[in-house]
């Protein structure tokens, strides 16, 4: 009996230990799928890393192009007012040396009105 008492504590040992066994490769399955969901993860992860780092390049490079249009522009924009404001000055300037002329000419008709009419009244006078 007590060969039939050891085999079914052997036939016990050796369920426990394959039902240890199939908990283990469970949970080693377990984490193997956890593994592999982590994996497609990181690697969906490192793909929208690189079309992201791609973007921020085109961007970089975008913004790059469009600053110096930008400042052709500003130098553009610049030089036009200067060369504007020069025309503007030298079209105005005629003008306003034409004006001072009138007046001038008128203050001096003016004065030799006023002076003839004060040589006539000294000749009345007389």
């Amino acid at each position: 009996m007590a060969n039939q008492s050891q085999g079914q504590t052997l036939l016990l040992f050796s369920n426990e230990m394959l039902k240890a066994i199939n908990e283990l490769c469970l949970k080693r399955d377990s984490i193997q799928q956890e593994i592999m969901d982590q994996q497609k993860e990181q690697r969906c992860i490192q793909s929208d890393i690189r079309v992201l780092t791609d973007r921020l390049t085109e961007l970089g490079a975008d913004i790059c192009k469009k600053t110096a249009i930008r400042n052709e522009f500003d130098k553009t924009i610049n030089e036009t007012q200067t060369q504007y404001k020069k025309i503007r000055e030298a079209l105005l300037n005629p003008i306003a040396v034409r004006d001072r002329e009138r007046e001038q000419q008128s203050a001096k008709q003016r004065q030799e009105q006023s002076a003839e009419e004060a040589q006539s009244q000294r000749q009345e006078s007389s």
